[in-house]
């Protein structure tokens, strides 16, 4: 979904190019910052990591998660049934 920016060169505009639009940075979560959100433990998260059912990404050392990413977790999970009492 790129739109494109046209740039004239020369005189008259005879030659005239297509350029895609930068691209908007993608936001990165560190996984406490996933654990935060999701209410869950630091560990809970490293292991939803380790399981591949949370998808990261490796930047040099650190491991963050997409937004997008952390976004597609939490679509794929069901929705808890009415009787089932929240987890603490």
């Amino acid at each position: 979904m790129h739109s494109s920016s046209r740039v004239a060169m020369g005189h008259g505009g005879s030659n005239v190019i297509s350029l895609p639009e930068p691209r908007k940075p993608e936001l990165v979560l560190t996984l406490s910052e996933v654990a935060n959100h999701l209410q869950l433990s630091l560990s809970s998260v490293k292991r939803l990591v380790r399981s591949g059912e949370l998808v990261s990404i490796k930047i040099g050392a650190a491991r963050r998660v997409r937004a997008g990413d952390l976004d597609d977790y939490i679509a794929s999970r069901p929705p808890a049934a009415a009787n089932q009492s929240p987890a603490a």
